[in-house]
C-alpha cells in the first residue's frame, strides 16, 4: 500500500495480489496530532472497506520531517491497518520517486505550499528549507494567491479584473483581512485565489505574477542546488499541473531542464515500488 498523506486530503492506493483499491480521504497533520488521534483518523478510513491483508505501507506524507513524528505515523499506521513494515517518508520524497525514480535530479512540489530538493536517484541529499507560506513557500497556491489578494487591494489590477475578483472573492475588505490575520488555515484561504489567477490566466498583470512567482520559486529554491541546470526537474502538484505552460516558460528562460510535470504522484510512486 502507497499513501500520498497531505493536510488537506490522502490519496490511498493498494495494490498486488490481484485487485487495486485507490481511494481519498480527509487530510492529517502528523506534527499536530497524537499517535491515538491518527489512529482513530484511519480507522475511520478503513471501517467499511474490505482491503485485505496489507503486506507493507510506503507512507508519503506532509510533515514527516523525521525522527518522533515518523515514528509516530509509523505506530499509528501499523495499529489501524494490523501491518508491521510501515516506511515512512517526507512528501518530497514522494515526489522524487514519482518524478525521478531511481535518477538522480531535482524534485519540487508546488501546490497549496512548496517544497524541493536533490536527489541521488535513491535518496534525497539536500533540501532547501520552504519556510512556509509567511517566509518563503515561493510559487505556492499560498504565494501566488497572496499575490494577487495583494495587487486587487492595493489597486493594481485593472477595474475590470478587479470586479471580477470581488466577484470570485464573494466578500468585502474586511472579511478577506479577517481570514488572512485572524482566522485558521490562512494558507489554504489564500491558495483559493489561484482559481481565479487560472480563470484569469490570459490577463497580462495575471500571467505577470504567476511568471514572477515561479521565478522567485526557481531563484530561492532550485537554483540554489548545486548544478541545477544541469539536472532534470520533476514538478509535483496542482498548481504546477494547472500553469504549466507559464511554469515551462520561466524554466526555459532560466535554463532549466524539466523532465515531468504530474499533479498527482501516486502513480509514479507506484512505479517506482513495483520496478
Amino acid at each position: 500500500m502507497v499513501v500520498d498523506g497531505g493536510s488537506t486530503k490522502c490519496h490511498w492506493l493498494i495494490f498486488g495480489a490481484g485487485a487495486d483499491m485507490d481511494f481519498m480521504s480527509g487530510g492529517v497533520n502528523p506534527l499536530m496530532m497524537t499517535d491515538e488521534q491518527l489512529t482513530s483518523e484511519w480507522e475511520a478510513v478503513f471501517r467499511g472497506r474490505d482491503v485485505g491483508h496489507v503486506d507493507e505501507v510506503a507512507y508519503y506524507g506532509a510533515g514527516c520531517i523525521g525522527g518522533e513524528v515518523n515514528e509516530s505515523v509509523a505506530r499509528a499506521m501499523a495499529n489501524a491497518v494490523g501491518c508491521q513494515n510501515v516506511a515512512v517518508e517526507s512528501d518530497v520524497v514522494l515526489a522524487a520517486r514519482s518524478t525521478l525514480g531511481r535518477s538522480a535530479g531535482v524534485a519540487c512540489i508546488l501546490g497549496t505550499g512548496c517544497n524541493s530538493c536533490l536527489y541521488d536517484g535513491c535518496r534525497v541529499v539536500s533540501n532547501v528549507p520552504p519556510l512556509g507560506y509567511i517566509l518563503g513557500d515561493e510559487g505556492s497556491g499560498a504565494d501566488i494567491g497572496k499575490s494577487i489578494v495583494s495587487a486587487a487591494l492595493k489597486g493594481l489590477l485593472s477595474e475590470e479584473l478587479t470586479r471580477s475578483f470581488w466577484e470570485f472573492a464573494g466578500e468585502d475588505y474586511r472579511s478577506i483581512i479577517s481570514h488572512v490575520y485572524s482566522q485558521p488555515k490562512a494558507n489554504a484561504y489564500l491558495a483559493r485565489f489561484t482559481k481565479f489567477a487560472l480563470q484569469h490566466v490570459d490577463d497580462s498583470s495575471i500571467e505577470r505574477i504567476v511568471m514572477s512567482r515561479f521565478g522567485e520559486f526557481l531563484s530561492r529554491n532550485v537554483m540554489l542546488y548545486p548544478d541545477a541546470e544541469a539536472l532534470p526537474i520533476g514538478f509535483v502538484g496542482g498548481v504546477a499541473k494547472s500553469f504549466e505552460p507559464l511554469l515551462r516558460r520561466v524554466c526555459e528562460s532560466k535554463g532549466v531542464r524539466i523532465k515531468t510535470i504530474v499533479a498527482d504522484p501516486i502513480e509514479g510512486v507506484r512505479r517506482f515500488h513495483e520496478g
